[in-house]
């Protein structure tokens, strides 16, 4: 399932791979790409972040990007990442981190694991 979507305001688009089991459906895996300008990138970035942990409040946020980072700059990239834990199991639930696209402009990716099985 791909279609348009929003998230924390932001439009981008959702992809979403389920279970192939009609009527008992369940997620493999979810994600948004999300386009934002290289201007806007620590706004887009806490909009998204705020809507992801209010969706999913009871999830443990770990976030790895440096306060000081506030630009989109490639070989900065690798430290935008959050990702949002099980408290009870450690497992990953979602995680968020931040791209430069093929096309030239950069995506925050947020990941929805899905099924445990499909991903390890």
């Amino acid at each position: 399932l791909s279609r348009d979507a929003k998230l924390g305001g932001v439009k981008g688009e959702l992809t979403m791979t389920f279970t192939a089991l009609a009527g008992s459906e369940r997620l493999i895996t979810g994600r948004y790409r999300l386009p934002v300008d290289a201007s806007q990138c620590q706004q887009a970035w806490d909009t998204i972040e705020r809507e992801v942990v209010t969706r999913h409040a009871g999830l443990r946020t770990l976030r790895s990007k440096d306060s000081s980072v506030s630009a989109c700059e490639a070989d900065e990239l690798g430290r935008w990442t959050t990702t949002f834990r099980n408290p009870d199991t450690d497992a990953l639930e979602v995680s968020m981190m931040m791209r430069h696209g093929t096309d030239g402009r950069f995506y925050v990716l947020v990941d929805y694991v899905g099924l445990p099985s499909a991903n390890r």
